[in-house]
Order: structure tokens, then sequence, then C-alpha cells
């Protein structure tokens, strides 16, 4: 079974990666890609579409990583802010606003790479991510909600 990554993220050297660090893991996962919040709004305010996942950069066009947590009280996949900007406050704002993650991207690729691994091993599989949403701060209900 395929995991299911909605990757937020406008820098396009970051998506090329992201998405080869996430071709060396053993299972597969299938990156959709929003390049600003509006998209990501769009893609996730479909009934249909349902990932395991959602990966999130802070710096993004439209709407802001920080303002689409405000706007996602309503989704029941786990996020992990994944970006540049390590700003205590911001992270706390991140975590308290229903992020399970907040990740400062590591200048070097390795680790960069392995960072991104990680996020995709811990919170990707359905099973670990719906149990580990209740030891995060994403207790949400089931579907996204616009202000």
């Amino acid at each position: 079974m395929s995991v299911d990554v909605l990757l937020i993220e406008d820098n396009l050297g970051d998506i090329v990666l992201i998405r080869d660090a996430v071709n060396h893991l053993p299972a597969p996962v299938d990156i959709h890609l929003a390049l600003d919040g509006h998209q990501a709004l769009l893609m996730l305010s479909n009934p249909h579409f349902h990932p395991d996942l959602i990966v999130l950069d802070l710096n993004i066009p439209k709407i802001s990583g920080a303002g689409l947590l405000k706007l996602w009280k309503g989704y029941r996949t786990p996020v992990v802010v994944l970006t540049s900007f390590m700003n205590p406050a911001e992270r706390k704002l991140c975590l308290s606003s229903g992020a399970c993650e907040f990740v400062t991207k590591p200048v070097e690729l390795k680790e960069f790479q392995n960072a991104v691994r990680r996020i995709v091993e811990r919170w990707g599989s359905r099973r670990t991510s719906r149990r580990s949403l209740a030891a995060c701060g994403n207790k949400r209900g089931s579907r996204v909600t616009r202000s």
C-alpha cells in the first residue's frame, strides 16, 4: 500500500529533493503537490482526496502555512511543518494550531533527505498517523473548514 503525501511547497529545489528522498523508502510514496496555500485548500476540499500526511512549508504564496493551520481545524490528517525558519514563537504557534511536528530544513543534503524520510516513516502510515494524532496538537474532525 502506498503512502499519499500532500506536499505544500513552492521551492522547486526542495520539491525535487523531497521527491528524491521518498523514492528511497521501502514503501511507495505518492506525492501530491500544492504550490501555494489556496491550491492546498482546494485539494483538501475535495471529498475524494484523503492524504495520509501533509508536509507544509510556512513561507508559501497566497495563504501562509500558519494561516492554513488555522483553517484546518476540521481535518483529520497529521500535518508536519517542514520549514527553513527556526523561530521558537512560530514553532509554538504551529504546534498549538495543530501541527504534529515542526522540523527545520537541514542545510546539508543528506540530513535534509534523512529528515524527510523520518517524517514520512513516522507520520505516513495510516495506522501510525491515526494513533499518533492523539499525541500531537492535531485533534481535528474530518473536514476542511473555511472562514
